[in-house]
């Protein structure tokens, strides 16, 4: 993978000298997935599903467990963890065919980071107990979203529940993120495959690596559409492990970092 590492620390934003891939199959199906009715949609609504994050969330939803109900964007998150048939069909072909080789590549890029931060027994946590999601995150125009409570984000400041989030397919310019937690700092477009910390790194690091705080910012033009994919690497639903003598399960890691919000 060769990662780009200039000290022994993992740098916000872990770069990688990988070329990003393409994300067709995903974004047409996920554009797809939005054309359709209200109704079918709301038969995926992350309530019909009993796993982790799994599901679909749109824009001015009150309830969803990723995005406020002001956040110009619909979400998909899909995850291993489920039976793939109970996706919607639009996602079939990106799950059966894109997903076990870019989950591949994500893996390949963790276990680098791992093995930069010279902690074997966090590698064994990470290779025992966690599995990944995949979050499709479509932007319709921003002139197009009536969002009661408008804000000045499409998305709002956060940090991400994974021990690390991995963009394979690179992304489209929008994201800005807090350095060092007082500046923000707009990463651009990137056409590399690329990474950062979240909240379970954060944790499990008793903080010595700190989850990155990021957002996406609404574009220049409000005519423009945006999409996103990245995986993020969870503890499997049914994980419990002990690491540096305190005691994890999947449960409690979600609840907790639901409690941020």
């Amino acid at each position: 993978m060769n990662l780009k590492f200039s000290s022994s620390k993992l740098p916000q934003i872990i770069d990688s000298y990988t070329d990003s891939v393409p994300n067709d199959t995903i974004r047409i199906a996920f554009k797809e997935f939005v054309g359709q009715p209200l109704p079918y949609r709301k038969q995926f609504l992350q309530s019909e599903f009993i796993k982790a994050f799994d599901g679909y969330s749109f824009i001015g939803q009150e309830d969803s467990l990723n995005q406020y109900s002001t956040d110009m964007l619909h979400s998909f998150v899909l995850s291993e963890f489920t039976d793939a048939e109970k996706f919607p069909k639009e996602f079939q072909l990106f799950i059966k065919e894109d997903f076990p080789r870019l989950k591949q590549q994500v893996q390949a890029f963790e276990l680098e980071c791992l093995d930069h931060l010279g902690n074997s027994e966090l590698k064994t946590v990470y290779e025992e107990n966690f599995g990944h999601m995949v979050s499709c995150n479509y932007y319709p125009k921003p002139s197009d979203c009536n969002v009661v409570g408008f804000n000045e984000t499409r998305l709002s400041n956060h940090v991400d529940v994974s021990l690390f989030s991995v963009f394979p397919c690179g992304l489209k310019e929008g994201l800005s993120y807090l350095n060092n937690q007082t500046e923000t700092i707009t990463l651009g477009t990137k056409q590399t495959m690329f990474g950062f910390a979240g909240y379970g790194l954060e944790m499990l690091s008793q903080g010595s690596v700190t989850a990155l705080k990021h957002q996406v910012d609404l574009p220049k033009q409000l005519d423009e559409e945006r999409f996103s994919m990245a995986f993020f690497s969870i503890p499997k639903p049914d994980a419990s492990f002990t690491f540096l003598g305190k005691h994890y399960n999947a449960k409690d890691y979600y609840s907790d970092y639901l409690n941020l919000f």
